[in-house]
């Protein structure tokens, strides 16, 4: 299965007794390791019989392995793998990249399932508008936009500072992108306000950090000095 980094999609699985072939319920229980190596356990639904399901937050590319394990009158495990990719072809996210759930906090209302009036998902999905694609893509325009200013090399002190300042202008961006009335471009104008006064801060913090140096002229303008040759003896003595 491959999804986007920072998506959240449903995952089913399917118990039958092996004997018969019937939809069983049993203790059911998932467990999904990082590629970070970092083991979680999601906790799943029963939506029917025999049928459960989990919704975990993929936050950082890599190969995901979960295991699906029945326990009780009926036993089974089984396992699976989950390819978790940037929405950018060729672009990985650095470190301290949000994820869409670093995202959405600042517009919760953005992740309202299509047709529903109040249930608030916590992040982007392919039920939300935007989706978690288009959602990932603003993200990793919010990570060049808030490294763009710093230049090479960008210092792990000011990781998170532009953590929230990409979290942020994603936030904008999606607000701006998708308007619900008039009122939101000027609202969320302070989420933009933010991301910059922050950017900034950091530009500072990276050049304190011993960062930013392939750009860095001293804060000088960088000067040219001009020399001519020596005049000739007779010029000298003709212009006397």
């Amino acid at each position: 299965m491959r999804v986007d980094v920072g998506d959240a999609p449903l995952i089913t699985w399917i118990l039958r007794d092996q004997a018969t072939g019937d939809l069983v319920d049993a203790t059911v229980t998932c467990s999904l390791t990082s590629p970070a190596g970092v083991v979680s356990a999601p906790t799943p639904v029963r939506d029917s019989v025999g049928s459960y399901s989990v919704a975990p937050l993929f936050g950082e590319a890599g190969e995901w392995r979960g295991t699906w394990t029945a326990s009780g009158a009926f036993t089974a495990v089984d396992p699976f793998v989950v390819l978790a990719v940037s929405a950018l072809d060729g672009w990985t996210p650095p470190s301290w990249a949000p994820t869409l759930r670093d995202v959405a906090v600042h517009i919760p209302t953005r992740t309202r399932a299509i047709g529903t009036d109040d249930a608030y998902l916590g992040t982007f999905s392919s039920s939300t508008t935007p989706d978690a694609e288009a959602a990932n893509t603003l993200t990793a325009h919010a990570c060049v936009w808030a490294t763009a200013p710093l230049g090479q090399p960008v210092m792990p002190a000011v990781y998170p500072v532009l953590h929230l300042v990409a979290a942020l202008y994603a936030a904008w961006s999606v607000e701006v992108a998708y308007p619900e009335r008039d009122a939101d471009a000027t609202v969320y104008d302070q989420l933009r306000e933010q991301a910059e006064g922050l950017r900034a801060q950091a530009d500072a913090a990276n050049r304190a950090a011993g960062g930013g140096t392939s750009l860095d002229t001293g804060g000088e303008a960088a000067s040219c000095a001009h020399s001519f040759l020596d005049p000739p003896t007779w010029a000298d003595t003709t212009f006397l």
